[in-house]
């Protein structure tokens, strides 16, 4: 699944998982440091670690499609997605170390309307 959902980000030149980590590690309190594979298992699974029992794909499976439709609903409200948002002040950009990060009470009250 991995492979397929990162096949599709090239396909549309990156487009289809901008800001989809920094949205999971939201989604998960942290786990910057971990790549978006690694961080749906502890959104979807609450662990951070493998091995995946055979009855977990399923729900892994169906609660990437989840978070995929909610991270792009949530991101890509507009055709420069977050950068909209900050913007128009309804995300505030933090740093840590490299990373970009977003506020959780802002992610929420997006989430929220």
């Amino acid at each position: 699944m991995v492979t397929f959902v990162t096949g599709l980000d090239l396909g549309t030149s990156g487009r289809l998982l901008d800001d989809f980590r920094e949205f999971l590690v939201l989604k998960a309190d942290g786990g910057a440091n971990l790549v978006w594979w690694a961080l749906i298992l502890t959104v979807i699974l609450e662990r951070d670690h493998a091995p995946i029992a055979d009855e977990d794909e399923h729900v892994l499976i169906d609660g990437l499609w989840d978070l995929l439709d909610e991270a792009a609903e949530l991101l890509h409200t507009s055709p420069a997605g977050v950068m909209d948002l900050v913007a128009q002040r309804r995300l505030r950009p933090m740093r840590a170390g490299h990373t970009l990060m977003f506020a959780r009470s802002d992610i929420e009250q997006l989430a929220i309307g």
